[in-house]
């Protein structure tokens, strides 16, 4: 949001931003960047860690704005951020965390604080070395399966570490509130996801990204780009070649192959429409839509070559393609007031519930 020619009150452009992303896992996309001459800048966010309770019926998705109530006239729901349990101050994870308010209550619940903090710091370099040990296939099988299996694999190992009668410890349940606590409400706003999606996520995956992230930046382009100078830049090279070389909201009802050109049927106003004839072409459909196409283009394939095949194989697997609406934060916690006058940036980790 970019507020423009302010002494003549001609008020603000919004833009829509790319989201800030990891650098070591996304070497492609700094890739493409750099490509397209974008610059980047890095961002040390102050994370904050909270859930997402509901105090009445939930609301639509596309309705969902974090710490705001919605209203229709059927029912009042209203959606509410707790507060931070857990906040990162800074760095990309290169800072101390500073204690929760909740800590200076009293001295039993400062040293309370203290321990956890402590406990969880421990957990996160646990989590970095099973990260290592799984990035370099190193890990044994048995720490392996979704997180919700990894996570209690390695709380039940922690809870009696060492095979002696009656010697438990309660580091067990110390892992288990570090991943409830840290790693789900950062993957649940990531990936969008509530609680249980998240936990049952193959651990591998969460663990590379762990691994390739660790001491690196958060990058997000420089101040005037957006997402529209991405998509300009990324299009202008196909408008250059020709006119009709990119077409927008066309809607396609058929796809063949004749001798060496690939013809494509486009549906018209009031007629049959326009084909199209080219040598290649790039579709961007639904799964669903391009699975439709798929089988056209394949029934006017001699298959000889096995080129029918592939295409089945293709269509089976786009019909294993499913959608689901996933809820965004639009609206952050309080800190969101704080934070900006403080010159920070701020990323909510929130744990979606699973009634979303």
């Amino acid at each position: 949001m970019e507020e423009k020619d302010r002494s003549r009150k001609k008020g603000w452009t919004i833009d829509v931003p790319m989201r800030s992303f990891q650098g070591g896992y996304y070497p492609n996309l700094i890739a493409l960047y750099r490509h397209l001459e974008i610059p980047l800048k890095a961002t040390y966010y102050t994370f904050s860690f909270a859930r997402l309770p509901i105090s009445s019926s939930a609301p639509t998705p596309t309705s969902y704005s974090g710490s705001t109530s919605h209203s229709n006239s059927n029912s009042k729901p209203r959606v509410t951020t707790d507060r931070p349990h857990f906040i990162h101050s800074g760095a990309s994870g290169h800072s101390i965390p500073s204690l929760p308010s909740s800590a200076y209550i009293s001295p039993l619940a400062f040293i309370t604080s203290i321990l956890k903090l402590v406990g969880y710091a421990g957990c996160y370099i646990l989590l970095l070395a099973l990260s290592f040990l799984s990035f370099h296939n190193l890990l044994p099988t048995l720490f392996s399966g979704t997180l919700r299996d990894f996570t209690n694999q390695i709380s039940n190992f922690l809870y009696h570490p060492i095979p002696l009668p009656l010697l438990y410890t309660p580091l067990g349940s110390l892992w288990k509130g570090f991943i409830a606590d840290i790693v789900i409400p950062l993957f649940s706003s990531v990936g969008t996801m509530p609680e249980d999606e998240v936990y049952a996520t193959q651990v591998g995956v969460l663990l590379e990204y762990i691994h390739k992230t660790v001491g690196t930046d958060h990058y997000s382009p420089a101040r005037g780009h957006s997402a529209r100078t991405i998509a300009e830049r990324l299009v202008a090279p196909v408008n250059d070649q020709a006119q009709g070389f990119l077409r927008l909201g066309a809607e396609i009802k058929g796809l063949r192959r004749e001798g060496e050109e690939v013809v494509v049927q486009l549906r018209g106003g009031g007629g049959d429409g326009e084909e199209v004839r080219v040598d290649r072409v790039v579709l961007a459909t639904p799964a669903s839509v391009a699975g439709r196409l798929l089988g056209l283009l394949g029934d006017s394939l001699d298959g000889s070559d096995g080129e029918r095949e592939r295409m089945e194989v293709m269509r089976g697997a786009l019909k294993g393609v499913r959608y689901k609406v996933s809820p965004i934060s639009l609206t952050r916690s309080y800190l969101s007031f704080l934070i900006p006058r403080l010159h920070m940036a701020l990323f909510d980790c929130l744990v979606f519930p699973a009634t979303y």
